[in-house]
């Protein structure tokens, strides 16, 4: 006979059983549920016969459904798993719970939370135990590496650990009701020798309130960004979403697409996303370069603020080094090149320098 605290259920505190510490790789047999009741769930006594008769009503109930429960061999049925004892009595062994997200579908997704540039690291600590909590126990996450990972801590104004989920849960709020809304926002400025992060202002050096009309959210390079239209103009604008602080949706509806000029009929948010990732092998070196101080914030974007050593400043021109991917630095001092020189190494110099003849030659044809 079981004895139990009476406000506990059986049949569910099996499934649970199920859910935890079962997986395709992992089947239970009825011996292995009942040392897991009577150690973790604190049941005694339990009898095999009220664990099969359990088991028994939970398949006859899935397999109407979605077939959550299954037995060990991947493509047999229920009467094929049951072993027969006598001419009477059957037993079901074997049994697993077959889990929505297969492990590497929730290592994908983890490993994209991990490499986010924006999440907190206690945000993504907490968003990845969600994530193994849709698993067995068997499942390993790699969640140690998480330590491993680099947040770019803003020195000066921070943002706080749960401001990006919540400017997401505003927006999307925001996009689908169609209202404007109004906000501040962060920029990069250089104070000193320092680059702090700030509440950007206007001419008469106050806190600047945009009013935007929100549209789409995206995701690129490990950041979120907002699609939308500044109210004072006819275009499109993007903002880091992360950025974005004191934001309210106001009671107005937003400006048609049609009415901001690149959102109209012909626009296609897919291929408006289409980009170059760089991923490039080889190793990495220090890079000295000068850039204009109205890049600056365009800068950071691609290099962790940490690793950002400013050397000097002259005029509206900053000297900074940086740590950089030999390959990459290329590539991106040709797509900058109207903003950055690269100064140092000289033979990465010499290769931008014959990329740009070369460039130049190409405008050159007739």
């Amino acid at each position: 006979m079981i004895k139990i605290n009476e406000s506990r259920i059986l049949i569910l505190d099996l499934l649970d059983v199920l859910k935890r510490y079962s997986d395709k790789n992992h089947p239970l047999t009825q011996q292995n549920i009942i040392e897991i009741l009577e150690k973790k769930y604190g049941y005694t006594k339990i009898r095999r016969q009220t664990i099969q008769s359990n088991l028994e009503r939970m398949i006859d109930y899935y397999e109407l459904g979605d077939r959550v429960i299954r037995l060990a061999a991947e493509d047999n049925y229920y009467d094929n798993n049951i072993e027969v004892i006598d001419e009477v009595k059957r037993r079901i062994t074997n049994i697993y719970y077959q889990h929505k997200l297969f492990h590497p579908e929730l290592l994908l997704i983890i490993d994209s939370i991990l490499f986010s540039k924006q999440i907190p690291i206690e945000e993504k600590r907490n968003l990845i135990e969600k994530l193994e909590g849709l698993s067995s126990k068997h499942f390993n996450s790699k969640m140690g590496n998480i330590y491993s990972m680099s947040n770019s801590n803003n020195k000066g104004k921070k943002l706080k650990d749960k401001t990006l989920f919540d400017n997401i849960r505003e927006l999307d709020k925001a996009i689908n009701e169609s209202k404007k809304i109004s906000f501040n926002y962060l920029t990069y400025n250089l104070v000193g020798n320092k680059i702090s992060l700030e509440t950007r202002k206007d001419s008469q050096r106050e806190e600047r309130k945009y009013t935007i009309n929100p549209y789409y959210m995206v995701a690129s390079n490990g950041r979120y960004y907002l699609i939308c239209n500044n109210d004072s103009f006819d275009d499109v604008s993007i903002f880091r979403v992360d950025r974005i602080i004191n934001i309210k949706i106001t009671n107005k509806r937003r400006k048609l697409k049609k009415e901001v000029e690149g959102l109209g009929e012909n626009f296609n948010l897919n291929d408006y996303m289409q980009e170059n990732i760089y991923m490039f092998g080889g190793g990495s070196e220090y890079v000295k370069l000068s850039l204009k101080k109205e890049f600056l914030n365009e800068f950071i974007d691609w290099f962790k603020l940490e690793d950002i050593n400013v050397q000097a400043k002259k005029d509206d021109q900053i000297i900074v080094r940086v740590k950089s991917n030999r390959m990459a630095m290329r590539r991106w001092a040709l797509r900058y090149a109207l903003y950055v020189r690269v100064l140092s190494p000289k033979n990465l110099v010499n290769e931008i320098k014959e990329d740009l003849k070369n460039a130049i030659k190409n405008y050159d044809i007739e």
